[in-house]
């Protein structure tokens, strides 16, 4: 896949205007080496043992960096300190746990399994399915992960949150909630629920 992102439209273009058409076929590749860049942690997590000291090295600092500079005000020190307690076991146990869901390849996990069953339309959602996309992430890019993801999703919805980033759910809580309980309800699968209940 990652060719079609640098095949030329044709020889003759590639002839006839070489610099244009290498630049529109960088500007076609750009943003998966910009999202290789922002995931640089997923590289580092592959590394047995290697990613367990990373992350437990300075006091767990790690958790320091991701989940205490979560913008919004709804992460405090005492849920850092929660984090840290939790993947803080001595033979790392915890945060193996933790990294090995990035060590199993969860991304193609989906496309394997479904290759197994025999499903001959593999990566594709047939569910309704809804997005919700915090335009401040900085740690997975839009063009890599949003743009034409309604290819391999035939009922999608799509809401953006412009002020939230990576951990939208911890940013924005309430505006999450709020969509979701609306997506939900908006399909039929629930009656509509009221300010106490819970998903």
């Amino acid at each position: 896949k990652f060719l079609d992102l640098v095949r030329f439209g044709n020889l003759k273009s590639l002839i006839s205007n070489p610099r244009e058409t290498v630049n529109q076929s960088w500007e076609r590749v750009k943003p998966c080496f910009q999202q290789i860049l922002m995931s640089f942690h997923m590289s580092v997590f592959q590394l047995d043992f290697f990613a367990e000291k990373w992350i437990t090295c300075r006091d767990l600092g790690y958790i320091d960096s991701v989940i205490g500079k979560i913008p919004g005000g709804n992460v405090t020190t005492e849920d850092v300190e929660k984090y840290k307690a939790t993947f803080s076991a001595e033979n790392y146990a915890s945060i193996t746990g933790g990294i090995n869901y990035h060590r199993s390849n969860a991304f193609m996990g989906l496309y394997n399994e479904q290759k197994n069953r025999g499903i001959k339309q593999v990566g594709f959602v047939g569910i309704p399915t809804l997005v919700i996309w915090g335009e401040r992430d900085r740690l997975l890019q839009k063009q890599v992960n949003l743009d034409n993801l309604e290819n391999y999703v035939s009922n999608l919805e799509i809401r953006r949150i412009p002020e939230a980033g990576h951990f939208i759910h911890q940013e924005v809580p309430d505006r999450v909630n709020d969509i979701i309980r609306k997506f939900i309800t908006s399909k039929g699968n629930l009656h509509d629920l009221g300010e106490n209940d819970s998903l």
